[in-house]
């Protein structure tokens, strides 16, 4: 990655109007993919591991919320 370990998040929280309403960002989300017609129908994927072999070539590891966190993480 281009920028690892040269940017990270910073809390501005308490030096922004305290009218400013601000909720935590998702923490874990599914992958879709459509599938590929009706024999491998659509499917929702939690883990990079439950993804096929033929559709890693669309669902990619950083799209997964343990690897995309881990990698984040390790970046700050």
């Amino acid at each position: 990655m281009k920028y690892a370990g040269k940017i990270g998040l910073v809390d501005v929280s308490k030096e922004v109007s305290p009218e400013l309403k601000y909720r935590p960002g998702l923490t874990k989300w599914k992958v879709f993919h459509r599938g590929k017609g009706a024999r491998q129908g659509p499917t929702w994927h939690l883990t990079y591991e439950s993804v096929p072999d033929w559709k890693r070539s669309f669902c990619k590891p950083t799209m997964f919320h343990d690897t995309y966190t881990y990698m984040n993480n390790k970046m700050l």
